[in-house]
């Protein structure tokens, strides 16, 4: 059909009546793929996102919103300007204006991974790339009322404390039978602890997440610097390149961070409680257990009226 043939349909489908009535809460797109311009330091970075946009559609008559409309407001807003919490609660309201009083509601989310170099913990010289993610979220609400939400997930290490207790235990009674006929002499000590024998048991460690949602009324702080004081205060954050002595030392931290899901969960609390800023938040960690066939979950929140429910 050429562009004249199309020029001449006057039939609007989404205007028509719908066979079926009532008002939708979300309709609209997910899992498009588009780049998006992320301020990192002093450049800024243009790298892929994954999004949802919807609106309500609150015409009962309306049989479907205009979606290309849609599509459009995000193109021209993310490229002309840097992702922030404040683009994000303009394209609210921008997605809502396209459809020409239809719509009430919006909801809108941003997905992408945020590339952070790291320096190995000993080594001077080596460093990797870690890809850590994030999301921005906001919701036009009653009113014009606004909830911007965002987000990250860090990956860390964590060691159970029963099971290192246990393996203590095991090593204490190992000692004593080697040890139980002669006299302690340091030298043969020292020997004794270097052997791969007499270490015989050790305690079970997993990798391990922590999603972390914060409600705020404007961006305080960069995702950054919020993922570099979560991984700071676990304790633990995985590693890119190693060589033994970062390897060491990645050890000699799993030993000083012994943590359940609870400890991490609630390390993670005790910073977040700290910051005036965050209306409200959600802390998700997860162990992926090397001793159970599951994994063990916790869940804390800030415990807000109508805040977030898990």
């Amino acid at each position: 059909m050429s562009k004249l043939d199309v020029d001449k349909i006057e039939e609007d489908v989404s205007k028509q009546k719908p066979f079926v009535g009532g008002r939708i809460d979300r309709v609209g797109i997910e899992d498009l793929e588009i780049p998006v311009k992320i301020q990192n330091g002093a450049e800024v970075l243009k790298l892929q996102s994954n999004v949802t946009a919807m609106v309500s559609l609150d015409d009962e008559n309306m049989r479907g919103i205009h979606m290309s409309r849609i599509y459009l407001a995000l193109h021209d807003c993310l490229s002309n300007q840097v992702l922030s919490l404040s683009s994000v609660k303009e394209l609210l309201h921008k997605l809502v204006e396209s459809q020409k009083g239809i719509s009430r509601y919006a909801h809108l989310k941003f997905f992408w991974k945020w590339p952070i170099k790291r320096k190995a913990l000993k080594s001077d010289s080596l460093e990797g790339w870690r890809y850590y993610p994030v999301f921005y979220e906001g919701r036009l609400l009653e009113k014009g009322k606004v909830e911007l939400i965002m987000g990250m997930t860090v990956t860390y290490s964590s060691t159970c404390p029963c099971s290192a207790s246990l393996a203590r235990s095991l090593i204490q009674e190992k000692f004593h039978g080697d040890f139980i006929a002669s006299s302690v002499d340091n030298k043969k000590v020292f020997h004794w602890l270097g052997q791969e024998r007499s270490i015989s048991a050790t305690p079970h460690a997993q990798k391990s997440l922590a999603e972390v949602k914060l409600k705020v009324t404007k961006e305080q702080q960069n995702l950054i610097e919020l993922i570099n004081e979560v991984e700071k205060a676990l304790g633990t954050p995985v590693q890119t390149a190693v060589k033994k002595e970062d390897e060491q030392e990645f050890a000699k931290l799993n030993s000083e961070n012994l943590m359940f899901s609870e400890d991490a969960a609630r390390r993670i609390r005790n910073l977040l409680n700290k910051k005036n800023w965050i209306e409200d938040f959600y802390i998700h960690v997860k162990h992926f257990e090397s001793l159970h066939p599951f994994e063990v979950a916790c869940h804390i929140t800030k415990q807000v009226p109508g805040g977030f429910h898990t």
